[in-house]
């Protein structure tokens, strides 16, 4: 974006150290950019990235040049690169193996080095960042925002930083591939590469960019034990439902089969061997499903090695089965690559530390899925999270926090504050590794999917935790006034009205907030059903008015688009509400044909979760009531192929949620600090609960269901006392009724159903339980 503005630079730049090297002088070059003849790509790329940035800034194009053959006539030369940092041997050391840099200035020479070519490529980034006023605010092109400079003094040549961390980045999703998007993460400084590396171009930004790469990727299970050893062994797959299953994508793999671990790792040895790209780490990461081996071994409790006993009744049962799976393949594998890495994810029944000590060659990515974003882990309401990062760090010292950042941001969530707090922490105990998922700033795939919206509303946020990743000391409320100011230019004030209206809303609520909240439940909780939908709505529009550039017009008008859309959509994702009635004898009400539930509420009438306009297919009816003491719920599932009802057996003994045809419901007391309960059960009986996602959790809780020929039904009963509501209180009770029609796929498609078409796990979308009191 070219704009002259003399006095915006001056500004910028008036509390900086005045130095005598002029590196750009009437639109004219002063300085050139020299590499080593034998410069690494990584530096060839710096060098590339620091000449289109000052002539996009300024309109001169530095020269690039070897050191043989540099142009006297242009006085201040810029060295990139170690080759020439001989005289600065301490920063060198201080600098150890990381990807940070130091700047240095003597006379008319300016060097830029760090001990490996990212670090010089980061010194690069740094360097235009503290001489210029330049911010790559998000990926696309109109996100990026400088002011145009005739001349260019330099005012900051001497400083070092490296990173607090070893690894760092992002995960893009839906989308193996997206340019700018990846370029985004190098310049702020990400070393962890964020997308697949198959497609050539995306490989080489990759190489360029100096990034860790890790062809392996994802839930990727199957790939390591593909279905050509089916036929001769059976036994390495999964047994569910007692068949044996080829398709290991959307199952497991048998993990007390020691032979199969050979094989894996045997296949990892030969696909790292005939890899066509670097590989820097080898991940293994679970098929992302609960749909483990259910064969006798996989369901026989654990001898330990210190004689104990791993029952399969433990919560960490499935986790130290898999670890000693993996801690076979490691065995075998880091004999023929003792210079690279495992990893793996700590994530759904992975997430809890085994009974058995992990191979040092193994890194943990823990995946803290699901938790409430507005509290830290070391804050009450996910203390079970505090505690399992605890446990895992005391075992092992390769511990990664992957996070899900990305994940909800079509809505802007204000994460950065508790991240930095979990950060912080992290570190002290020895945690070096971090990254998230998010999405690229792009419309994706043959349905047009506008990924972009995300970062419509959440660029401020990616950019600061970007920033975190580098350094969680940081201040976070200074990082995102300097992107404002960065971004905004004059418009900043108002936008950081605009978001801070939204972040003390989004804080000051009791409600959970999770990585599966939907941006338009959320924009009807925090803005509509606050009144803030006007003072967010003058905001954007003063924003707007001052917006002095094309780009920072651009950025300003995508928000707003983004705030009308919530708006306009907000009819159609109220909260719904409902009155349950006080019934004295509720408790007798033990069957479907009981004239007691006639005196109870009946909600019908479902929607496709995450479709308010879609009807379901299969008509649900709820019925609700109370009795002081507990709440009582009548599920009626219509079906016309009853008969075709499937259910999971629940062999390992261990509770489980229902994962064939069954109902979910969820319940909230809405007070701070607090995370919702979670109940499901299917039509054989089968119950489930726990808090959020933890299963630890129980109640007293009872279920009684019964499949007929049209259909199933469930009553349940829920204490008030065991999910802390008072019903004598005034506070409402929020809830959200779910149902799965699943038949094992074998009608067409299972359908997920929910009350208005809500989102399960997502307590801003929850509707009201107005519970009656006595008259």
């Amino acid at each position: 974006m070219k704009f002259k503005n003399v006095l915006c630079s001056i500004a910028l730049l008036a509390g900086y150290v005045m130095h005598a090297n002029t590196l750009v002088e009437s639109r004219q070059p002063k300085a050139e950019i020299i590499l080593p003849a034998d410069a690494h790509r990584v530096e060839k790329f710096a060098a590339d990235e620091l000449q289109t940035w000052l002539e996009k800034i300024t309109g001169a194009k530095l020269p690039i040049s070897e050191k043989n053959a540099s142009r006297p006539e242009l006085p201040v030369k810029i060295y990139l690169g170690k080759s020439f940092a001989g005289e600065f041997a301490k920063n060198l050391q201080e600098l150890g193996t990381t990807d940070g840099y130091a700047v240095r200035t003597r006379n008319n020479s300016i060097y830029i080095f760090g001990n490996i070519p990212k670090g010089t490529l980061n010194g690069v980034y740094g360097f235009l960042d503290r001489n210029t006023d330049l911010i790559w605010a998000r990926p696309q092109e109109f996100g990026i925002i400088y002011t145009s400079l005739d001349t260019l003094v330099l005012r900051q040549g001497d400083w070092l930083d490296k990173p607090r961390s070893l690894a760092r980045g992002w995960q893009i999703c839906y989308t193996p591939y997206d340019a700018q998007t990846e370029l985004w993460c190098a310049r702020v400084m990400t070393n962890r590469n964020p997308t697949h590396v198959g497609k050539v171009d995306s490989y080489e930004r990759s190489l360029n960019a100096g990034m860790l790469i890790n062809p392996f990727r994802g839930h990727n299970l199957k790939r390591f034990m593909p279905q050509k050893y089916f036929a001769e062994h059976p036994e390495y797959f999964c047994l569910v439902d007692g068949k044996r299953r080829e398709d290991v994508g959307k199952y497991q793999v048998c993990f007390s089969n020691m032979e199969g671990a050979g094989v894996f790792a045997s296949e990892i040895i030969k696909q790292v061997k005939t890899s066509k790209h670097q590989v820097d780490q080898i991940f293994i990461g679970i098929q992302d499903n609960w749909r483990v081996c259910e064969c006798e071994d996989c369901r026989r409790d654990i001898k330990l090695p210190d004689s104990g006993i791993c029952t399969a009744k433990d919560e960490n049962f499935r986790s130290t089965q898999y670890f000693r799976y993996l801690n076979r393949v490691a065995e075998v594998v880091k004999k023929e690559f003792p210079d690279k890495r495992l990893s793996t994810f700590g994530y759904f029944f992975t997430v809890m530390p085994p009974a058995v000590k992990v191979d040092d060659y193994i890194d943990i990515l823990f995946c803290p899925a699901v938790k409430n974003d507005k509290y830290s882990i070391l804050e009450p309401a996910n203390k079970k999270w505090k505690d399992r990062v605890d446990q895992w760090c005391k075992m092992s010292s390769n511990f990664g926090w992957r996070e899900y950042y990305g994940c909800g941001s079509d809505y802007p969530r204000p994460l950065a504050e508790k991240a930095a707090e979990d950060l912080r922490y992290l570190e002290q105990l020895g945690s070096r590794i971090y990254y998230a998922e998010y999405i690229p700033d792009s419309i994706v795939g043959p349905n047009r999917r506008r990924c972009d919206y995300a970062w419509d509303v959440s660029a401020m946020e990616f950019w600061v935790l970007s920033k975190l990743y580098w350094n969680s000391q940081q201040d976070v409320e200074k990082l995102r006034d300097e992107y404002l100011n960065r971004a905004y230019h004059k418009a900043a004030p108002a936008m950081k009205k605009f978001y801070g209206i939204l972040r003390k809303s989004w804080y000051d609520d009791p409600s959970p907030s999770t990585l599966s909240d939907n941006h338009y439940k959320s924009a009807v909780h925090y803005i509509v059903q606050k009144g803030l939908e006007e003072p967010c709505r003058s905001a954007l529009e003063e924003a707007a008015k001052l917006a002095d550039t094309p780009n920072i017009q651009e950025l300003v008008k995508r928000t707003r688009e983004r705030f009308e859309d919530w708006i306009k959509n907000a009819p159609l994702y109220s909260s719904p509400e409902l009155s349950v009635p006080l019934v004295a004898k509720a408790a007798k009400a033990a069957t479907p044909q009981s004239e007691i539930w006639d005196q109870a509420t009946a909600l019908e009438g479902f929607k496709v979760m995450g479709k308010p306009k879609a009807d379901s297919k299969y008509a649900t009816t709820v019925k609700l009531m109370h009795d002081n003491a507990a709440l009582y719920l009548l599920f009626e599932c219509h079906d016309g192929n009853a008969q075709n009802l499937y259910a999971r057996q629940n062999i390992g003994g261990r509770e489980v949620c229902p994962a064939g045809d069954h109902i979910e419901f969820f319940l909230d007391v809405n007070k701070k600090g607090t995370l919702y309960n979670h109940f499901a059960a299917d039509f054989q009986g089968m119950k489930y609960d726990g808090s959020g996602y933890d299963e630890s959790w129980n109640s007293s809780w009872n279920v009684s269901a019964k499949a007929e020929k049209d259909g199933y039904w469930i009553i349940a009963r829920v204490p008030f006392k065991d999910i802390g509501y008072d019903p004598a209180g005034e506070a409402p009770l929020k809830a959200m009724f779910f149902r799965t029609f699943h038949h094992d796929q074998k009608d067409g498609k299972r359908e997920n159903s929910s009350w208005v078409g809500g989102m399960v796990h997502q307590p801003s979308g929850f509707g009201t339980l107005v519970i009656e009191k006595e008259k």
